[in-house]
């Protein structure tokens, strides 16, 4: 039995019998899905906002009515009344009201809808 000399043709360093290629493809596959991950996180990020701008603008100029400018919002009081308290919350403002004549009344309006939702008298007869 002849042993060869080791020549460089015939010489792989120890674990290296194709590992090389498999580690490339291996790699390519996992570059290429997060690129695929990457571009479908792009797509659904663009998806949301064009579906939350559409949604927002229903009436197609995109502003709701309480922030155009000039809406005016119809309300019940009588001329000479004072506002005594105003709070605004959110969407909703509460204004309390007293006339010269009469007793104090509370408002309630859905600004953004610019409607009157609740109107209350005070101070007048309990309900039995």
């Amino acid at each position: 039995m002849t042993i060869q000399a080791p020549t460089p043709d015939n010489v792989q360093p120890d674990g290296m019998d194709g590992a090389p290629a498999r580690k490339h493809k291996a790699l390519l596959a996992v570059v290429i899905i997060l690129g695929v991950l990457l571009i479908a996180g792009f797509v659904l990020v663009i998806a949301t906002i064009v579906i939350r701008v559409s949604q927002s603008g229903a009436d197609g100029t995109g502003k709701s009515a309480a922030t155009q400018p000039g809406a005016v919002i119809e309300s019940p009081v009588a001329a000479g009344a004072k506002v005594e308290m105003m709070r605004l919350d959110g969407g909703l403002l509460a204004l309390q009201v007293r006339a010269p004549e009469g007793p104090a009344e509370i408002l309630v309006y859905d600004v953004k809808k610019r409607l009157l939702l609740s109107h209350i008298r005070l101070g007048g007869k309990p309900a039995r």
